[in-house]
């Protein structure tokens, strides 16, 4: 029998505990629907980055489930981990390395090239594209000459290319400068327009009061969610 997907709903969170043997956060229950724009805080520890290691399947669960447009995170094909975009809190960026911005950009895109969801005759559109997006001129630039925030706007602008459903971004905005911070969360909005969805973990509340609809604390006693205009 064939399961039915309810597609109005991008992703699920079912009775999960997450942790490392104990947990840090237990029975959390929520889900993200397309425009939805979720933002996570918390104190350092609280288990904020744990989940979402978990969410992106990267850490199984101590229980409960994750599912991601249907299917549960651990048993994603590759054609739907596309479709799961994510900024990491802390990237090891060696800046030494011999490649320019467009190789990292490139890079992000390969597997969708190898299955045929991209044809390579669109790529250096694409790639000019985002990274004008973020503020980028010469696609030709070396990583070694980017600055701290230009890192942190790269990284973010690898994650959008491939145009995910659902992109979960840890303290996104944690090494932009105060300009580009604004504009960061005008594309988020342009994008939650389109049916695009975001978590965002961040310790800055009043930032991303700016975006979120949703919004989960979590603490060392518990969680709680709630709706924010």
């Amino acid at each position: 029998m064939k399961v039915m997907v309810d597609e109005s709903i991008v992703l699920s969170v079912e009775n999960l505990s997450v942790g490392y043997g104990k947990p840090l956060v237990s029975n959390l229950r929520f889900f993200i629907k397309p425009g939805d724009c979720l933002g996570i805080v918390g104190p350092n520890g609280a288990g904020k980055s744990t989940l979402v290691r978990t969410i992106l399947g990267l850490i199984p669960p101590l229980s409960g489930s994750v599912s991601f447009l249907g299917e549960k995170v651990e048993q994603l094909g590759p054609e739907k981990k596309i479709k799961l975009g994510y900024v990491p809190q802390r990237t090891t960026v060696d800046l030494s390395f011999p490649v320019s911005l467009r190789d990292v950009i490139y890079m992000s895109l390969v597997n969708k090239l190898r299955l045929g969801m991209l044809m390579s005759s669109s790529v250096d559109d694409l790639i000019q594209g985002v990274l004008s997006r973020f503020g980028f001129n010469d696609p030709s630039t070396p990583l070694r000459k980017l600055s701290g925030g230009q890192l942190q706007r790269l990284l973010i602008a690898r994650a959008f290319v491939n145009e995910p459903v659902l992109t979960i971004m840890d303290e996104p905005t944690s090494n932009l400068d105060p300009a580009f911070t604004d504009e960061f969360y005008e594309i988020l909005s342009q994008e939650k327009e389109k049916g695009k969805a975001f978590i965002l973990v961040s310790h800055d509340v009043e930032g991303i009061s700016r975006i979120i609809n949703k919004c989960l604390t979590i603490s060392f006693e518990g969680w709680e969610l709630k709706d924010h205009a």
